[in-house]
């Protein structure tokens, strides 16, 4: 609950305050600038993320955008194991693991731009972000007598974590303008997060085991490049 209504009033604080800085700065913007009739943007990150967003343009300095990213929902994150162990009494452990994960999350921002010209701006941004992270492991293992060639299965067990997350993002990048309609931006995002971890082994037949953990982190994320199509 604390962590909520920090980040709402965070939000609000800087949600106002640069909507009035950016009607002010809008005043004596160059009238050549490719923000000045145009109101809406699609972004699509590209290199160290796969990502949407679409920017809504409020004043030449400020915009609000929503990101969705789903990098981790459609990148394949399937894992396969197996490993052997041969002990001296001519036995053989063969045991097996697949594992499975995705990720998704959602942000809404607003951005300021403290400097800008034509072609090129610099831009900060702060906002919510929500995020909900899936993995699922299974793994089995089984024993060999070599003299015998007698298998002996040992209990499957399957692993689940299900990650619920909800933050700050604080986004910081630059913008260059190829035409007044198209341009490429970079951009560095540091997101502070608390996070509610729910776990569930089940280990057959019929033992479940569950475990929940709530925890803070700073995710530092890599530099992300894209482009941004106005209109």
């Amino acid at each position: 609950m604390k962590i909520i209504l920090l980040s709402t009033f965070i939000f609000v604080i800087f949600l106002f305050p640069l909507h009035s800085f950016a009607e002010v700065d809008s005043l004596i913007v160059k009238s050549d600038s490719s923000l000045l009739h145009l109101k809406n943007a699609v972004q699509f990150h590209l290199v160290n993320q796969i990502a949407f967003s679409y920017k809504l343009i409020m004043s030449e300095r400020f915009w609000l955008r929503f990101k969705a990213d789903i990098s981790g929902a459609i990148e394949k994150k399937d894992e396969n194991s197996e490993w052997i162990e041969e002990d001296e009494q001519k036995g053989m452990s063969l045991s097996t693991s697949t594992s499975d994960k995705k990720e998704f999350s959602i942000s809404f921002q607003s951005f300021y731009s403290p400097f800008q010209s034509s072609l090129i701006q610099f831009y900060l941004g702060l906002g919510p972000i929500l995020a909900y992270s899936y993995s699922k492991t299974k793994s089995e293992s089984k024993y060999i007598d070599l003299n015998t060639n007698y298998f002996r299965y040992s209990t499957p067990s399957t692993y689940t974590t299900n990650i619920y997350s909800f933050g700050i993002a604080l986004t910081g990048g630059l913008e260059f303008f190829i035409y007044n309609k198209l341009s490429l931006f970079s951009e560095y995002t540091i997101q502070f997060l608390y996070k509610r971890e729910k776990n569930n082994t089940d280990y057959k037949p019929g033992y479940l085991s569950n475990s929940t953990n709530d925890t803070y982190t700073l995710n530092l994320s890599k530099v992300l490049i894209g482009i941004s199509i106005y209109f």
